[in-house]
């Protein structure tokens, strides 16, 4: 590569693969290219405790996700890279392990689904209540918050605390592994329900209330801020230079979002759409209402702004039903292939809600939505391709309604969909959600997570001067899929449907 080429690398980990990308900034032009992708999953533990007793438990494999950053570095060489002007990570907005002063991990690192965090949160509302908790964070509660995890760890697990130096999200081990850096990035501190979001900094009243060490806690670190150098060692290994690692935003959201092609930020709906569908827009700063509350609504920290944005569960409950038929089938469905099967399908033959707790981690998700549509007076569906074009019917008019609410709240209208992240590549999906918003959908980057945290570390770097010149560079540099709506009477009447359901 020409020295004259500013050269970023991106790891994009997500929770079912990762993927390392570089960004190339060259007299103006921006292009990426694809390194190194990688698998990702869950690892499924069932020890046998007392009573002969069995427990399912539900972890991440750091070490092995640590391997495959080491390999997608290795695989730099083959594309004639041996120098890269900065690295950043992002990962999930949940999970994380601590550290002994040795820095040493304590234990595993859990997964966000495993099942000790069922219960915990009855504790928990008994020290601070849900609504105090939202009041004082402006996130509201989701079994999987990092509050959750910590506060697991002071009621059951007091003797582990003992031996804590630090607590480290999981973004930040991977950091810590390769520079020796530890802190926590804003935009993933934002999703804990232990920071104050006007403070920009762990609310203490949070930590006293539920005898969670503020001590454990790493610095808060603004997005894009240089947090230190590959080591030395690390570089030799790969046959790299010592790079600056610069923590981007941590969320992957907070770089979905940042790379989302948008004119203006406050009549554009965004959604970052992947295992779940992220539906928001930006805002200057955070909203705490009574509204809010109640709609589930969470204020995540941005790039110098709020994402202000609900949780619809997304391509879960489709990933959860292609991985059940693989082990039925011997044979793994495409994406392509699902698609294809859900508009052969019944239209408009039932509708589910998908954030119903139902669809959460079943142990079968074919028969969780069999049983939700018997239980709510509906078709059941008979055959695949029915049910999938139930998920997708169904997830577009949710959000529908989510873009009606946060509409009402905001009091701005918005005028157009952005659709960013691996959804912007279901063509199924995008129209479906232009026939339910009645909004033109403009979908695209698919990789808007990778390019973001490109975009940020670009800006950090003097490669550009803001967030607003990467969204312009990234209109002019990728393609991306317009949508308008169609069939809007049909879509109407399953509003109706939708709304008398639910």
């Amino acid at each position: 590569m020409k020295a004259k080429n500013k050269i970023i690398g991106a790891f994009d980990i997500g929770a079912s693969g990762g993927k390392f990308i570089v960004g190339i900034f060259d007299e103006g032009k921006f292009s990426t290219k694809e390194v190194y992708r990688f698998i990702n999953k869950p690892i499924n533990l069932y020890l046998r405790q007392k009573k002969d007793k069995t427990v399912h438990k539900i972890y991440w494999n750091d070490l092995s996700i640590y391997d495959e950053i080491i390999t997608g570095l290795k695989k730099l060489k083959d594309f004639g890279i041996e120098h890269l002007d900065s690295l950043g990570i992002d990962t999930w907005g949940t999970d994380g392990e601590c550290f002994t002063k040795e820095g040493e991990l304590i234990g595993r690192v859990h997964n966000y689904r495993d099942h000790r965090l069922d219960k915990i949160r009855d504790e928990l509302f008994k020290i601070i209540p849900e609504r105090k908790l939202f009041e004082l964070t402006g996130v509201p509660s989701y079994p999987f918050n990092e509050v959750n995890q910590l506060f697991w760890l002071v009621k059951h697990r007091p003797d582990i605390l003992k031996m804590v130096d630090i607590f480290l999200p999981i973004t930040s081990i991977f950091y810590y592994y390769l520079s020796g850096a530890r802190i926590c990035e804003y935009t993933w501190a934002t999703t804990t329900q232990l920071l104050d979001p006007f403070k920009k900094d762990w609310c203490k009243k949070v930590f006293e209330k539920l005898k969670i060490p503020l001590s454990i806690m790493p610095p808060v670190t603004t997005p894009g801020t240089k947090i230190g150098s590959l080591h030395q060692e690390i570089a030799k290994e790969v046959g790299l230079n010592q790079c600056s690692i610069i923590a981007t935003a941590a969320h992957d959201t907070a770089c979905a979002y940042a790379a989302a092609p948008i004119e203006k930020e406050e009549n554009s709906l965004i959604i970052s759409s992947g295992t779940w569908s992220l539906v928001g827009k930006l805002i200057p700063s955070p909203l705490i209402n009574e509204k809010i509350y109640q709609n589930h609504f969470t204020n995540e920290g941005g790039i110098g702004n709020i994402r202000f944005l609900k949780n619809v569960m997304g391509a879960w409950i489709i990933q959860e039903l292609r991985r059940s038929w693989k082990e039925r089938d011997k044979r793994e469905l495409s994406w392509d292939e699902i698609v294809k099967m859900a508009k052969k399908g019944e239209r408009f033959s039932a509708i589910i809600d998908p954030d119903n707790n139902i669809f959460y981690n079943p142990e079968n998700m074919e028969k969780a939505i069999k049983d939700f549509c018997k239980k709510t007076g509906q078709k059941i569906p008979r055959n695949r391709e029915t049910t999938l074009r139930i998920v997708y019917e169904s997830l577009a008019l949710k959000y529908r309604r989510t873009n009606e609410m946060i509409e009402e709240i905001t009091e701005k209208k918005n005028s157009r969909v952005y659709v960013i992240g691996g959804g912007a590549n279901n063509p199924l999906l995008n129209q479906f959600t232009a026939e339910a918003t009645g909004l033109p959908v403009i979908a695209g980057p698919i990789e808007a997570t990778a390019i973001g945290n490109i975009l940020i570390q670009a800006k950090t770097l003097g490669t550009i001067k803001s967030i607003e010149e990467g969204r312009r560079l990234v209109k002019g540099s990728f393609p991306l899929a317009h949508y308008k709506p169609k069939d809007i009477l049909a879509w109407k009447k399953a509003v109706k449907k939708f709304k008398k359901i639910f």
